[in-house]
């Protein structure tokens, strides 16, 4: 029995755990939102990676323009050494001796009255090792190394304004997921209030039935407002759920149970002039300012092409040493300043030059196209303020107007001088008026992060 009950307890605390997990909300801010997804977007990471890379591209440019060393070791073994024969006088005597005979001829005779003989030599050593060092240094590359790092200087610097473009969108895209959950919580509160107004109202209708003042059609009315009443909730609940998973999307949330955000809708005054928003956006946009960098560089990838056409200057550098079982070991070095200027290359340098024109050109023209934009996405969100704020203020007053008339219509019904029909009117008016006015209030919320990214800001 004791087995039995110490089983079921250990079952009922596994169940309550899986529960309380499952049951699990994580509840964010708007500071939290952003700071988690910036550490886990992938957007960032990717922008973090072409960043590193524009820094091993420029090491690699200025590698160019330091010394490069290399060595160098052999080691050489002949298992058969070659060998050559020579022909020498013979010098044993005055009296001409002919040359010993080789394979049964006699050998001829040769010189002024003197015999030769031949003598076999083996050419070099069995064991042979040999060692260097050399070391080369460019003096001279036509203005290419030069403007090669800076080329890749100018790019690293637009990766990295790259990084901040994209740190901003995501911040943006928070912001946008994080104010659309606040704006569906808003809603689902006016929709659980519209349910409570309908079940109200029912329950009149029903003391009014009973009293003779009101029919059963406004008593059937009300039932249907209600169940209208109850479908709107469902989908206010649905488009909280919806809101929620974006959210997740936004910030790159994975990880187990469920999220929410916490804060609060405010309409906060600003004020902002059109003439300034855009020269700040022309200056600020980490895009833009990434996009002329890349122009530049292109111009300085094309002075290093234009520079192929003249001669590269090096200081060449050499110690070697070498070693064998016949002599000593040697050491040797030398010193030389080389030029080399192509000639002829198949056309291949001035394609170059012209690719890197084309390049550059391209590189303006996306600039100027780029700022067009940005012009552009700075007037939208100039002007979607306004009319948010217009909206804004509109909205206010309706709410205002729409909840006193609620509140007429309810004492009116009561008392039996107006219809179901008139209240369910007052009832509905009120309902989109607080739906309007969160809505309004959600897009002038959302109009000023719109103003913000679109002049560089967060």
């Amino acid at each position: 029995m004791r087995i039995g009950r110490w089983l079921g307890v250990l079952i009922w605390a596994a169940l309550m755990s899986s529960i309380g997990m499952a049951g699990d909300v994580r509840v964010f801010t708007l500071q939290e939102s952003i700071e988690y997804a910036l550490k886990h977007s992938k957007a960032v990471a990717l922008a973090e990676e072409k960043v590193r890379a524009a820094e091993a591209a420029l090491m690699e440019a200025r590698s160019r323009a330091m010394p490069q060393i290399s060595t160098n070791a052999s080691y050489l073994y002949y298992g058969k050494l070659p060998k050559v024969t020579l022909e020498l006088p013979a010098l044993g005597g005055l009296t001409p001796q002919p040359a010993p005979a080789m394979n049964g001829l006699q050998q001829p005779m040769t010189g002024v009255g003197l015999p030769t003989r031949e003598m076999q030599l083996t050419m070099g050593a069995k064991k042979n090792f040999q060692a260097g060092v050399t070391v080369q240094q460019v003096l001279f590359a036509g203005g290419s190394i030069y403007n090669s790092i800076k080329g890749a200087e100018l790019n690293l610097e637009a990766a990295r304004l790259d990084l901040e473009a994209t740190r901003q969108e995501v911040i943006y895209q928070v912001k946008e997921a994080f104010y659309g959950v606040l704006l569906a919580h808003k809603l689902l509160d006016v929709a659980r209030k519209a349910v409570r107004q309908a079940e109200e109202h029912r329950k009149t209708a029903e003391n009014l039935v009973k009293s003779g003042v009101a029919t059963k059609y406004d008593l059937l009315r009300a039932r249907v407002a209600v169940a209208n009443a109850k479908s709107q909730l469902i989908q206010a609940q649905n488009a909280l759920r919806l809101a929620k998973e974006r959210f997740k999307l936004a910030i790159g949330f994975e990880g187990p149970g469920e999220v929410d955000v916490k804060g609060e809708l405010k309409a906060e005054e600003v004020e902002f002039d059109l003439s300034r928003l855009l020269e700040k956006a022309l200056q600020n946009r980490p895009d833009l300012r990434a996009m002329r960098l890349r122009a530049e560089s292109a111009s300085k990838m094309l002075n290093a092409a234009k520079g192929s056409f003249l001669p590269t200057v090096s200081l060449i550098g050499n110690y070697g040493y070498t070693d064998n079982e016949k002599q000593e070991g040697q050491t040797t070095w030398s010193v030389m300043v080389r030029a080399d200027l192509p000639i002829f290359t198949g056309a291949s340098r001035y394609s170059r030059v012209r690719q890197a024109e084309s390049a550059m050109k391209q590189a303006r023209l996306g600039v100027e196209r780029m700022e067009e934009g940005v012009k552009l996405e700075v007037r939208a969100a100039y002007m979607e303020l306004e009319r948010a704020r217009a909206t804004l203020e509109a909205q206010k007053e309706a709410v205002k107007q729409a909840e006193e008339g609620l509140r007429i219509a309810n004492l009116q019904y009561r008392n039996g001088v107006i219809t179901s029909v008139q209240l369910a009117d007052a009832e509905l008016v009120y309902t989109q008026a607080q739906l309007g006015y969160y809505q309004a209030l959600h897009d002038y919320v959302l109009a000023i992060a719109k103003i913000k990214k679109a002049i560089g800001e967060e």
